[in-house]
């Protein structure tokens, strides 16, 4: 021990640290925490139920070894306040620090003492700094984790892990470990006494019953064998009501009548609360209890209650009626007891919130065909969620492989595969794709993958993910995407009608020329001589007028013909400069006045020409029929291009017609909204599904003066 203690006045001139400075609690809650293992912890713990009742000499020892393994730190060990009061002593030590086994510390300097005075767990980050008498210990102590423990309230000693290098880091699964094994030490304390065969069953129960009633129902039935209980009771906080139901019952009296808990003025909703126990040894005159009929009768004298509580939330109540006095020895044990079944009953709770939050997961893994993934990226091993594994149609209690899963990616999607996989192999960020399955019956399936990798704590990479089969949708926009084309271009041939005047007054000029110029022709050769120079500028003249028809012809197939969308670079300018060159006759039969503002070197946007035309086509017709009306003013319509904000262009229609009631601005786009006595609805609404299906904007204004403008934006192509 003389190795350990040292003296705090050895230390001479030497400076001496602060105290906070070696404290780093805190970052237990920063770091990443190891997620629970609790069936190593439940094994550990029932292995450890059976060392107290088999070999009870040696169960400290067990304890710290079973620090060691759960927390895999470097040394762990237990200090105990000795006898005198004047050190800690270890009883117990296991891992690099072994051979101080039966050492210690002073009592009023350092870590243990520390703790044990703060009431608290601490992390202590190489304490030599402060504690000095620490330094000549080898090896060192890079990080100690020290949990206190009490019995019957009162403090005993301290539980301890250590970390001697950097590669071991604790965190608060650690620190919840420690904590668990803390309570665990106290009733390790008094394994030589009666009292310990009450801990190791309820211990027992705590770590192997499968339900939450049956862990405490053996809790019950332990304190009746034990601790002379004549009756033994537990409520639990049900967490969705908030009150005290009766669980369990053991002794002269198992009825669970009235299980609906107690109101907070009786006694057992007193103690929970209060959050503090109730012992008595006079029952019949105990102003707090009600059992004065019953309990004489069997012979009770005795009450004791404690409240089931974890951190500072109380989850239940403990309580045992006894027909001897309870005894300070029994209120130690029935106060460890009370804590390892809150935390019993805060697990349980958790295990089974968590198997209800998997059930909620796995359903709505389901319904939303969502699966998740884990892929080690140094062995290429993968785990699937059970959704995932019915998304791919893998064979039940088969381990997947990457080429087993790249099998199924369809041919033309290999190249992309491969090039993401070395992406995420080399930036190790995060991802998002779509690939294609080809199940072996031929069936396509479009999946939509995104993930992130991360480090884990021995080093190695791992990609987690989550993928999500999207045939449906998939499905569903090319149907849509189908219906929407073939809606706009019933919106074309509508706009056909519109146009029927005009259209008949384009092809019927050339073909007017066409006639007059043949005629002509055939009487210049007709002449004696023939005039062969003059009827061969009449031939000129009639191929000109039969473009000129052809040109007409094709513009009409092009905006009225039934094809697929086409992407391609379009200056606008030329789009609209087209769609004027086939409405003009329209307009001018409508008397407007039509003035073009093109902007000078206006970028071009991607996207498809006819849709985009059809779309300017339809403002033009709008404009002409708000201003068909207009008696009083010239009826001008203006078309102007110009750049946007954020490296888009805009395309706006300017008429001086009746304009826009500003509340109905919206439904302007809505389908079949019209304020046309014969319109139909649906051009203002499909041209603003084409400019959004192009990421643009398509919007309407009220002028300062008569009439409204509408306008689009669109994105530039480089920007697209």
């Amino acid at each position: 021990m003389s190795r350990m203690r040292g003296s705090h006045q050895d230390l001479g001139i030497l400076e001496v640290a602060d105290l906070d400075s070696v404290i780093s609690t805190f970052e237990l809650i920063r770091r990443p925490t190891r997620p629970p293992d609790f069936e190593a912890e439940n094994r550990a713990l029932v292995a450890l139920v059976e060392a107290m009742t088999s070999s009870p000499d040696d169960i400290l020892q067990n304890l710290v070894e079973t620090a060691l393994d759960l927390c895999r730190a470097h040394s762990a060990g237990i200090s105990m306040i000795d006898g005198d009061r004047e050190c800690f002593r270890w009883p117990a030590v296991a891992g690099q620090w072994s051979p101080y086994v039966g050492e210690g510390t002073r009592r009023d300097f350092g870590p243990c003492s520390t703790v044990l005075n703060r009431n608290a767990p601490l992390l202590f980050s190489r304490p030599e700094r402060y504690f000095k008498y620490l330094a000549p210990v080898k090896p060192p102590v890079e990080e100690g984790l020290l949990i206190p423990f009490h019995v019957g309230g009162k403090p005993i000693g301290t539980i301890w892990v250590l970390a001697h290098d950097q590669t071991r880091k604790f965190d608060a699964e650690d620190l919840r470990v420690m904590t668990n094994l803390a309570h665990f030490a106290a009733a390790a304390y008094l394994t030589r006494t009666r009292q310990v065969a009450v801990r190791a069953e309820v211990s027992s129960a705590l770590a192997t019953a499968e339900s939450l009633r049956g862990m405490l129902q053996s809790c019950a039935e332990a304190l009746v064998r034990h601790l002379d209980a004549a009756v033994a009771r537990i409520w639990v906080i049900a967490k969705d009501r908030g009150a005290l139901e009766l669980q369990t019952t053991a002794g002269i009296d198992t009825r669970l009548e009235g299980a609906h808990g107690p109101a907070r003025h009786s006694n057992i909703g007193l103690i929970c609360h209060e959050r503090r126990p109730h012992v008595t040894n006079d029952v019949r005159n105990d102003p707090r209890l009600n059992e004065q009929e019953w309990a004489p009768a069997e012979g009770i004298v005795a009450f004791a209650g404690y409240p089931l509580v974890v951190g500072s939330q109380a989850v239940g109540v403990l309580a045992m009626f006894s027909r001897k006095p309870i005894s300070h020895a029994t209120t130690e044990t029935l106060a460890t007891i009370a804590d390892a079944i809150a935390q019993g009953i805060q697990r349980a709770q958790s295990e089974a919130d968590l198997r209800r939050n998997e059930a909620f997961l796995a359903e709505a893994q389901r319904l939303s065909s969502t699966g998740f993934f884990a892929w080690r990226l140094d062995t290429d091993e993968v785990t699937l969620s059970e959704e995932l594994r019915r998304i791919y149609e893998l064979e039940p209690n088969v381990a997947p492989t990457v080429e087993q899963l790249s099998g199924l990616i369809h041919p033309e999607d290999i190249p992309m595969l491969v090039e993401k996989t070395a992406q995420i192999r080399a930036d190790h960020g995060p991802y998002e794709h779509e690939l294609r399955l080809r199940m072996r019956d031929g069936r396509v399936k479009y999946l939509r993958t995104f993930g992130h990798v991360i480090r884990r704590q021995d080093g190695r990479l791992e990609s987690l993910g989550a993928t999500q089969d999207v045939t449906q949708r998939r499905l569903a926009e090319e149907a849509l995407d189908k219906i929407r084309s073939e809606l706009a271009r019933v919106a074309r041939v509508t706009s056909l009608g519109a146009l029927a005047a005009s259209i008949a007054h384009e092809v019927n000029q050339p073909l007017s020329g066409i006639i007059t110029n043949a005629g002509t022709c055939v009487r210049m050769l007709d002449a004696d001589p023939p005039n062969v120079d003059g009827a061969r500028e009449t031939a000129r003249r009639t191929i000109r007028d039969g473009h000129r028809a052809s040109e007409v012809i094709t513009r009409l197939r092009a905006l009225f013909g039934k094809r697929d969308t086409t992407t391609e670079s379009v200056n606008l300018n030329e789009a609209a400069r087209e769609v004027i060159a086939l409405s003009l006759g329209e307009l001018q039969r409508n008397r407007v006045t039509l003035r073009a503002e093109f902007a000078d070197a206006l970028p071009p946007v991607l996207g498809d020409r006819v849709q985009l035309q059809q779309v300017i086509l339809n403002l033009f017709l709008n404009a002409s029929d708000a201003m068909s009306g207009v008696d009083d003013r010239p009826r001008q319509l203006v078309i102007r291009t110009e750049r946007d904000e954020g490296d888009r262009v805009r395309l706006s229609v300017h008429d001086a017609g009746v304009g826009l009631d500003p509340q109905s601005l919206e439904r302007l786009f809505e389908a079949f909204y019209t304020t046309k006595s014969g319109g139909m609805g649906i051009g203002l609404s499909v041209s603003r599904s084409i400019i959004e299906s192009h990421n643009g904007r398509l919007w309407a204004t009220p002028n300062q003066g008569p009439g409204a403008t509408f306008s689009f934006s669109l994105p530039c192509e480089s920007a697209t």
